[in-house]
């Protein structure tokens, strides 16, 4: 393949990326502002943190629904970019919201290729 082929077969994996992050970056938001929701009426209590590194924060939680008297353990994976901290995971009773996306977009790639992941992104976005 010569240089000039390789050149443009990376220029559009590059937009791709680009594609694919811009999307994903939405997805993760309206997917996680749509899990919070969910405990919007709910008191909650912070139970400690844990300092991981530098960058990472685990904040242990509970979650008192006040309809049905349920407690809901629910883990905050936080990161620290530029003094902002940012949630980069939930883990619901020991269920990862980001490793569920995960298996769920691995399964897509599976049966439908890159394509189909971007596709479902697009679906997701536009329907939320």
């Amino acid at each position: 393949m010569n240089k000039e082929k390789v050149t443009v077969l990376m220029g559009g994996i590059s937009a791709e990326r680009e594609n694919f992050n811009k999307l994903f970056r939405e997805y993760f938001i309206k997917n996680m502002s749509s899990k919070l929701n969910d405990f919007a009426d709910q008191d909650l209590k912070i139970i400690n943190s844990k300092k991981i590194n530098e960058n990472n924060i685990i904040v242990s939680t509970k979650i008192f629904s006040k309809k049905d008297a349920q407690e809901i353990a629910v883990e905050w994976r936080i990161y620290i970019k530029d003094s902002k901290l940012l949630a980069r995971d939930l883990v619901v009773e020991g269920l990862s919201l980001a490793r569920t996306q995960k298996e769920e977009f691995s399964s897509i790639i599976v049966s439908k290729g890159f394509v189909g992941v971007i596709t479902a992104l697009e679906n997701f976005n536009k329907s939320n």
